[in-house]
C-alpha cells in the first residue's frame, strides 16, 4: 500500500510545472499561436496565394530590387549566378582577381579564360558600375575607419 503514495509523491517532486503553472504557459502559448494566425492571415495567407517578389510593395510604394555583382568583391557562388557563367569560370573570375589585381573595367573580364565578348555581352546588365562600385568601398572604409575610432 505504500508504494501508490510513494510513487505518487515522486511524480510530484519530478513534475516541473504545477497543474495551475501549466495553465498558464498554456494559454500564453495558445495567444501566441493565435497571434501567428492573425499576421499570417492579414499577410494573406489565407487566400492560399504565393507573393510574387516582382510584385512586392514596401508600404505603398512598389519596390524594383535588382540582382547586380561586384567584380570586385563578389564570391565565386555569386558569380556562378550570373548568365553564362558555371561553377568553373565563376572560380576562375576570383582567382584572376586574387592573381592579377582588381577589375578596373567589365571588359577586363576578358582575360577571365571562358569569357569571350557575347558572355560579357550577357553578364553586364548584371554588373555594378565600376563608379558606383567604388563608391560603395570607400563608403565602407570611411564607415569601418570611423567605427575603429569610436571604439578605442
Amino acid at each position: 500500500m505504500n508504494k501508490p503514495a510513494r510513487k505518487d509523491a515522486l511524480s510530484r517532486r519530478l513534475a516541473m510545472f504545477w497543474p495551475t503553472d501549466q495553465v498558464v504557459i498554456a494559454a500564453f502559448a495558445l495567444l501566441a499561436l493565435g497571434f501567428i494566425v492573425g499576421k499570417w492571415h492579414v499577410a494573406g495567407g489565407g487566400s492560399g496565394t504565393l507573393i510574387e517578389i516582382d510584385d512586392a510593395e514596401v508600404g505603398n510604394e512598389k519596390k524594383n530590387f535588382d540582382f547586380v555583382v561586384d567584380l570586385n568583391t563578389a564570391s565565386w557562388s555569386e558569380f556562378s549566378l550570373l548568365p553564362g557563367i558555371g561553377k568553373v569560370t565563376a572560380h576562375r573570375i576570383v582567382q584572376s582577381r586574387e592573381r592579377d589585381g582588381d577589375f578596373f573595367c567589365h571588359d577586363d573580364l576578358l582575360r577571365v579564360e571562358g569569357i569571350g565578348p557575347q558572355t560579357l555581352k550577357r553578364m553586364k546588365p548584371y554588373l555594378l558600375s565600376m563608379e558606383v562600385a567604388e563608391k560603395f568601398r570607400s563608403e565602407d572604409v570611411n564607415n569601418a575607419s570611423t567605427e575603429r575610432r569610436l571604439a578605442k
